[in-house]
């Protein structure tokens, strides 16, 4: 598991969608400075082009860079929405090989942290996005407890939900959301699941 340290340089992207302008984040900023993080922001985390944070070949210059940058210890992300599968055709898998480092983020960041995981053996942290979780100006204190243990390399546990069928299981853990890991079926992204703990999250 990454750990992170007060002082490690984390990048700040948008793989996904556009969010125009910084006041969006800030919260969040703070909330990462506050934490030791020194943070490093994306070249073109604040462009738009149509729905999303520019355009392909722009997103994804924004991860190669990530990547090749040994200071860099964690990639966090601004923003779902829509536009992450559009990107993975332009990713440099063996760049992200030999500098892992873990994408932070859920929902459309899925496809990135998934076909890293296909591609390039990468672990990434599927349950935070910056503007998703201070959309209301704070961090909810269960998210913010469990994503601090998580960065830290502390072990904690899950508990909630119905159970279906009872049962214990052993395997890695794969987070996707449900739409995207449809989209990604029969393209060289999609995960080998042969032995894996699938977990998925979508609404409706």
């Amino acid at each position: 598991m990454y750990k992170l340290q007060k002082g490690d340089k984390v990048a700040v992207l948008a793989p996904c969608g556009q969010i125009g302008e910084i006041s969006k984040i800030e919260c969040a900023l703070n909330y990462l400075q506050s934490l030791g993080l020194e943070i490093i922001l994306g070249k073109n985390v604040f462009n738009t082009y149509r729905y999303m944070a520019g355009t392909d070949e722009e997103r994804a210059a924004d991860v190669n860079q990530a990547f090749a940058d040994k200071q860099i210890k964690a990639v966090f992300c601004v923003r779902a929405a829509a536009g992450g599968t559009r990107i993975l055709p332009y990713i440099d898998y063996e760049t992200a090989r030999l500098n892992p480092k873990p994408i932070i983020g859920f929902c459309d960041n899925a496809a990135l942290q998934i076909a890293l995981y296909q591609k390039s053996n990468i672990i990434s942290y599927n349950g935070f996005v910056m503007t998703y979780d201070f959309k209301d100006g704070h961090l909810d204190s269960q998210i913010k407890s469990d994503l601090e243990k998580l960065l830290s390399g502390e072990i904690f546990s899950i508990k909630s939900g119905t159970t279906l069928r009872s049962g214990n299981a052993m395997g890695k853990l794969i987070c996707s959301n449900l739409s995207i890991l449809t989209k990604m079926a029969g393209t060289p992204y999609f995960p080998d699941l042969d032995g894996k703990i699938l977990l998925i999250e979508d609404v409706h």
